[in-house]
């Protein structure tokens, strides 16, 4: 999900063991995705635990002024929910859980640096 659009709705979705390394992306695309909604999803289990297999979030968001509210995240083996960069974005009222595997966090917050050259990636 992202890219360069607005207003997206992502609810009632079941995703697990992702190939990659998210169960759900929500992707900033050329920086101008804004006001997402990621509500009601079942997500989990994502990724392995190290030595096994690569670790995996359970969210991953980075749409500017968008919610992420009334999640279900279990055993996610990196982050349940990995906020990145999102200003003015809310995260609540969300259940991240672990029963069967490590966690490296619940809620990670992810901070961009400023671009200072004009051709960043």
């Amino acid at each position: 999900m992202g890219g360069q659009v607005s207003g997206q709705l992502v609810e009632h979705v079941r995703s697990f063991d992702p190939r990659g390394w998210t169960c759900m992306h929500i992707a900033e695309g050329a920086l101008d995705c804004r006001n997402a909604t990621i509500r009601f999803n079942d997500i989990g289990p994502c990724g392995h635990d190290a030595p096994y297999g690569s670790w995996a979030d359970g969210i991953s968001m980075a749409c500017t002024q968008s919610t992420v509210e009334g999640n279900t995240v279990v055993d996610p083996t990196d982050g349940g929910i990995v906020v990145f960069g999102a200003l003015g974005s809310k995260v609540t009222n969300n259940t991240i859980s672990v029963r069967n595997s490590t966690s490296l966090g619940g809620i990670n917050l992810v901070v961009r640096r400023p671009c200072l050259v004009q051709a960043c990636v």
